[in-house]
């Protein structure tokens, strides 16, 4: 538990300081974008659920407007974070771990995507100090990503979009063979990257009416359409739990995607 470092005269931290530093730790969580479920919250802040449901109450009391998503089944702030708490200022470290995780990350293996990070780079270090952006220019210069062929970039940036606007797409991929090609209504879920070996991408596939995982060179071709699609509540949640049980269409289906794939 967070505690203040102030004390009662019984020389024991005061719960309510405590309480209200605990309360700014959620607002700082929420403000940063991300939804987060109150799992996420008591584990980061070690506390239970139920506390974390009294502090949410809390800041609810005090006019915060925080809202529920039931898609993503976690919570986020309603109103503009900039009118509920001042922006995080990042220290000198924070500045440099930043900046060399984006510079290592395994989208630069996309000519499109390095070249943007390269440019988004040098303009998040031009308002530091000379010092501290000599010493992590030399950082990100002595450091290089080597990763094996992932695959095409317009394909990635096509389940992006589908992922962002939740739309769902047409998708030709191969089946068990480079002979046999299928098509189905794909909901693109969630996307893994391989720093060795194939990205893939998890989602639900209409003609199995499950979720499926395919590697990017199994998909042969996409096509964008307007039907939306929600994620499955709990799904964030579950999601280490899914990858114990999901499989790509080349190996083992699952027995439920198999009956029905048979069926039809």
């Amino acid at each position: 538990m967070i505690r203040s470092t102030e004390k009662a005269q019984d020389g024991h931290p005061s719960p309510v300081v405590s309480r209200q530093v605990r309360t700014l730790r959620i607002l700082k969580c929420l403000q940063s974008g991300p939804a987060f479920n109150a799992r996420e919250l008591s584990e980061m802040l070690n506390v239970s659920r139920r506390t974390i449901y009294r502090d949410l109450q809390i800041i609810r009391a005090a006019g915060i407007a925080v809202d529920f998503d039931g898609e993503q089944g976690a919570y986020l702030l309603a109103a503009d974070p900039v009118s509920v708490i001042s922006p995080v200022q990042l220290g000198q470290d924070d500045v440099a771990h930043v900046l060399l995780a984006a510079h290592l990350s395994c989208l630069q293996s996309f000519p499109d995507f390095a070249e943007s990070s390269r440019e988004l780079l040098a303009k998040a270090l031009t308002n530091h100090p000379p010092d501290l952006r000599n010493g992590i220019s030399r950082m990100l210069n002595a450091c290089t990503v080597e990763m094996d062929d992932s695959g095409s970039v317009e394909l990635l940036d096509t389940l992006l979009n589908s992922i962002k606007n939740r739309q769902w797409l047409r998708l030709q991929y191969l089946v068990e063979s480079p002979n046999v090609l299928e098509w189905t209504r794909f909901a693109p879920y969630h996307i893994v990257a391989a720093r060795h070996g194939l990205w893939k991408v998890e989602g639900r596939s209409a003609i199995h009416s499950c979720i499926i995982r395919l590697s990017f060179d199994e998909i042969v071709r996409t096509e964008a359409t307007e039907d939306r699609y929600r994620l499955p509540r709990g799904y964030r949640c579950k999601i280490k739990q899914r990858y114990k049980t999901v499989r790509p269409l080349t190996g083992d289906m699952p027995a439920e995607c198999r009956k029905k794939r048979t069926a039809r």
